[in-house]
Order: structure tokens, then sequence, then C-alpha cells
């Protein structure tokens, strides 16, 4: 039984609508940005299962979570992220011209995101996905909100061209709902205009996922589904507090014996 719940209906679904948007869905190219609470699986489900969606749409995908270096800069996260995606891409394929191109990202007269970018959906003629995880933290900042500015001359300057062989889409993943909706609907944003959605928290089956998982591990005295299932929305649909609620049912000497990761 594997270790991860897999949401691939989900992932298939949301890759579809931004790489193959109905004409209801064209609205995604301007940005897609997604609020989920801290704890509820949010950044398993865009790593593990809507990036490798994506990438067998044929996109690029580049990810950063901007809170995994406090210290360091949004703009040099994302900035990084790029050039190492887009020269793994250029390693297996495309030749070195690019790569003087990628080179030259965040150096002093080198190329703007913008050019890189482009440069590489010309090239590749596929589509580019960035999803910044905890975006809400570019917001903050003067230089955040800078590095969000030259996202959206990528985005502008990839997608609204008559004839485009690719397109560059941006997801940015929030934890602060405040901050996500602000990010789309507050005019001096760029990505303002941008669709907001919240991210569908696990459900039931998530649930019925972990108590085969434990009775497969041999653990006793597990409630029933239902009751699990109330206790899941009791701790807001968080997989972390779910392992802690059912370990009550356990006694203390099943603390830290299985793993919470959705």
């Amino acid at each position: 039984m594997t270790e991860i719940f897999r949401r691939p209906k989900l992932a298939q679904e949301l890759a579809k609508q931004l790489l193959k948007p109905s004409v209801l869905d064209l609205g995604l190219r301007s940005g897609l940005f997604m609020f989920g609470p801290h704890g509820t699986g949010k950044t398993t489900f865009l790593i593990r299962d809507l990036a490798p969606a994506l990438e067998k749409g044929g996109a690029l995908v580049v990810y950063v979570d901007l809170c995994s270096a406090p210290q360091r800069s949004s703009q040099d996260m994302v900035e990084e992220a790029i050039r190492e995606a887009l020269s793994e891409r250029e390693s297996e394929a495309l030749g070195s011209e690019l790569d003087i191109v990628i080179d030259g990202l965040g150096m002093p007269g080198g190329a703007t995101i913008a050019e890189v970018l482009k440069t590489q959906v010309d090239r590749a003629k596929s589509d580019i996905v960035l999803i910044i995880d905890e975006a809400q933290e570019a917001a903050s900042t003067q230089e955040g909100q800078g590095i969000m500015k030259a996202l959206k001359a990528a985005r502008d300057a990839i997608n609204i061209r008559l004839e485009t062989p690719g397109h560059f889409m941006l997801i940015g993943a929030c934890s602060d709902q405040a901050a996500c909706i602000k990010m789309t609907t507050d005019q001096i944003q760029a990505f303002y205009g941008a669709v907001n959605m919240t991210y569908p928290l696990l459900g039931k089956d998530y649930v019925a996922f972990l108590l085969a998982r434990l009775q497969q591990e041999g653990h006793c005295n597990l409630p029933t589904l239902e009751i699990a299932e109330q206790l899941f929305r009791a701790v807001h649909s968080k997989p972390v507090e779910l392992i802690r609620a059912l370990l009550q049912f356990q006694g203390p000497t099943a603390i830290g014996s299985s793993s919470a990761e959705p």
C-alpha cells in the first residue's frame, strides 16, 4: 500500500483547465491563486500530484517555496528556481544558446525573467508553469512585489501574442486567505484580476485511506470511518491533527508510530 495519499483526478482536472482551457477557463492564464490553510496537504498535492500532471501534459514546471529559506529574498529564490529548472531542461535538449540567456538572469545587465521565459517557450514550444508556494510572502515586501511585477511582464510578453507556441502560467499557493484574495483583487497588485480559488480539502476518501493503512500496520481499537471523518472535520481537515486524535484510541505507547503525510 502506498504511503502517500494521491489525488490524481483533481490534479488531472486542474492540469487540463490550465493547459487546455475551455473558453470559461481562459482566465486561468492570467494567474491562479489558491488558498489552503497550513497543514491541510496543499504542498503535498502541488508537488506529488499537480506538478506531475502538468509535466505529463507537456509543461515545464518550476516550483519554489518562499518559506523554505526565510533569510533569502523572494526575488533570489524565484530567479534561482527558474535558472535551475531551465538549465536542467537545456542540458537535456536545447543546446547552449539559451544557456547564455539563463546564466544572465538576475545579473546586472543580464536577461530579464520575461526574456528568459519567452526564449524558453519559443525554443521548446511548450508551456511553462511556475508554482510559488507561500506566495503571500512576495506581497509583503517591496522586492517581492517587484518580482511579481516581473512575472506579470513575462506573462504578458508570452501570452498576449497573436501566435505563441506555448504559454506562461503562474500558480500562487497561499496559507493566508486575506493576502491571497488581496493579490487578485487589489488594483495595485501585479496579478490583479487573476483567478482565486480555495484548495479542495481532503475528505472521506483520505480518512478511509489512513484507516486502512493503520489497520495494515497492525493498529487496533480504531474508530469507525464515520467517527474518524467527524474527527477529521473537527480538527479542520489537517492530517497531522487527525493522527494525534486517532492516537488517543491507541494508548500512549502508539505515539509517533505513524506518519501523518497525506
